[in-house]
């Protein structure tokens, strides 16, 4: 089979790795977890109760919602060790946004998990943790931690896609309050996940950023626009006001601009790389 090779990425250290070439499509496809494992999972788990007979919740079944919810973070750990001890492969990037998001809204978060009172804190950034913790006790080595550095400032695209990893959380908080929205938000997901591809799939570092700013910008102009038909007329119950189309809009704008910051921000370290590499060519050039 033909190995297509990345045009603008080299290794420093003369040997050929993961970043000099494209994603295979096995890749590929691990990539795309954080875009439709939750899907998957949660149309799995309307399966497994609907085989075992139990339609509605009900607090008798407690301890076995409780025990497939957690099947869920368990997969999502995993893909975080294997991060660790692959070396930090590209496609486990998203995992790392789509999981810190997790713990950073579960370690504010005060309710009902899976049918248990639930009080966040510090702990709960424990089980993420563990995960350099036992692969730094296993390896007895921080070559990991180098990879990762290495990785990044050879492509800095690689920031980007673990942010744009927690977008689906993002995006399904989106239609809050709103009836009848899975399909919505599969599509959503669906966007997101093309945009995944072609990142994954791109020979030339800008055509990869240029796929997740197009997932990102496609996925968020198809929800809005969705927004704005559901919630024009409607009122809310809340405040008792009467919404507009531009509701929505201005609901989630502050969010957006928020996420665009962040899928953008890695574009400082590309304009540091640019810059140390234009200079050692230009005293290369002169020596």
């Amino acid at each position: 089979m033909n190995q297509q090779y990345r045009e603008d990425i080299r290794s420093p250290i003369g040997r050929f790795d993961e970043l000099d070439r494209v994603a295979t499509w096995r890749e590929v496809l691990l990539s795309l977890g954080p875009f439709l494992l939750l899907p998957l999972y949660f149309v799995l788990g309307i399966a497994v109760f609907a085989l075992l007979g139990i339609g509605n919740y009900s607090e008798t079944f407690r301890p076995l919602y409780l025990l497939f919810g957690m099947g869920f973070f368990v997969i999502l750990w995993i893909a975080l060790l294997v991060a660790w001890l692959k070396g930090f492969p590209r496609w486990t990037f998203p995992y790392w946004g789509f999981v810190l998001l997790i713990v950073i809204y579960f370690s504010h978060f005060t309710g009902t998990v899976f049918g248990y009172d639930f009080t966040g804190d510090w702990w709960v950034w424990l089980a993420v943790l563990a995960v350099p913790a036992i692969v730094l006790l296993w390896r007895r080595s921080l070559q990991p931690l180098y990879e990762l550095l290495n990785s990044l400032w050879r492509d800095w695209t690689l920031l980007s896609f673990a942010f744009y990893g927690a977008l689906p959380l993002f995006l399904i908080l989106a239609y809050e309050d709103m009836d009848n929205t899975m399909l919505m938000r599969l599509v959503s997901l669906l966007i997101l996940a093309a945009g995944a591809v072609v990142y994954m799939r791109s020979a030339k570092t800008w055509l990869s950023f240029a796929g997740l700013l197009a997932g990102f910008s496609l996925a968020w102009a198809v929800t809005l626009i969705y927004l704005a038909f559901y919630w024009n007329g409607r009122l809310v119950p809340v405040n008792g006001v009467i919404t507009t189309w531009r509701t929505p809009i201005n609901w989630n704008i502050p969010m957006i601009v928020t996420e665009s910051g962040f899928l953008l921000a890695p574009l400082l370290l590309a304009a540091v790389h640019w810059l140390l590499s234009s200079t050692s060519r230009l005293k290369t050039a002169h020596e």
